[in-house]
């Protein structure tokens, strides 16, 4: 809990410093985080299974233009939390017993990305955007206990 106390300031923090004195975009995004794949999967015997449930995601992205005509540099900072799968956490306890105390690891993943954004302006509603840079992903798992 420390540690998303410390991480919501942090956000906060460098928020209010990007729109304090910025030149550029600055967005915050928020929502489910759909785990995919090898990931998702919960299967016990599936020694490539990473049993994680669904959880969500907060970032911030900032945008510095470069032309006018919607190229520009961005940078990216999330924080996506998955805790394990209800599925996976049930067969856990049906096999370890009802006399046993599980405290179940989540999943904890910060990535963080830069490089080069362009933005087609198709009308005042519609906008297109891609982008091209390199990524930074930081795993962390909780204690198993």
């Amino acid at each position: 809990m420390r540690t998303f106390k410390i991480l919501f300031i942090l956000f906060t923090l460098i928020l209010f410093s990007f729109l304090a004195y910025s030149q550029g975009e600055t967005r915050l995004h928020l929502g489910p985080s759909f785990p995919t794949a090898d990931f998702a999967e919960d299967n016990l015997d599936d020694v490539n299974a990473g049993f994680a449930g669904i959880g969500f995601g907060i970032g911030l992205d900032y945008i510095y233009p470069l032309t006018d005509g919607g190229l520009g540099l961005y940078t990216d900072i999330d924080i996506v939390v998955n805790p394990l799968s209800e599925d996976f956490k049930d067969d856990v306890e049906d096999e370890a017993g009802s006399s046993v105390d599980i405290t179940f690891p989540t999943y904890i993943l910060a990535p963080i990305s830069a490089g080069l954004d362009y933005t087609l302006d198709a009308n005042e509603t519609v906008s297109i955007f891609g982008r091209a840079g390199v990524n930074f992903s930081f795993l962390k798992w909780t204690n198993f206990v």
